[in-house]
């Protein structure tokens, strides 16, 4: 029987505070949002509500979660949740290596220098890598990580 949106958010959310940077985690998560893939924007939007909100090294996690979550997508042939995280990544980005304090995000994002429990530690090189985003928008999103590394 399929979660009705907000039982299907409390679900996710609850799931989300446990996410660590683990591969197994984010497969276990990202399962969860295929199985209901019905409710991908109610999920979606739980996703970029916490990376707004959380602590820097739970955005890096949920930053390779979303790597996860767009290569898991394209496996199971389902494409929304990697159109949405093409289309913000700029602001995805930016949440992981804000301008005040997040510079020490900078290195993992940049797949330069990664904790050694993140197995996933190439999340926009692996998504441009795959095709699962574009040049431009790699391009745009190492931009912005140069210049908040210079900051």
């Amino acid at each position: 029987m399929p979660l009705d949106p907000f039982e299907g958010r409390i679900q996710f959310l609850e799931q989300l505070k446990y996410l660590s940077a683990s591969q197994s985690s984010s497969l276990k998560l990202a399962q969860f949002a295929l199985k209901n893939r019905a409710l991908h924007e109610d999920l979606y939007s739980c996703i970029i509500e916490k990376l707004s909100s959380t602590s820097l090294n739970d955005k890096v996690n949920i930053f390779y979660f979303l790597g996860t979550l767009v290569d898991q997508s394209e496996r199971a042939q389902f494409r929304p949740y990697g159109e949405m995280v093409r289309r913000d990544l700029d602001r995805i980005v930016s949440d992981v290596a804000p301008v005040d304090g997040g510079a020490v995000n900078i290195p993992p994002a940049k797949n330069v220098s990664v904790a050694l429990t993140c197995s996933n530690s190439q999340v926009l090189k692996d998504l441009l890598d795959k095709r699962l985003i574009l040049p431009t928008s790699y391009s745009a999103a190492m931009r912005l990580l140069n210049e908040r590394e210079t900051k």
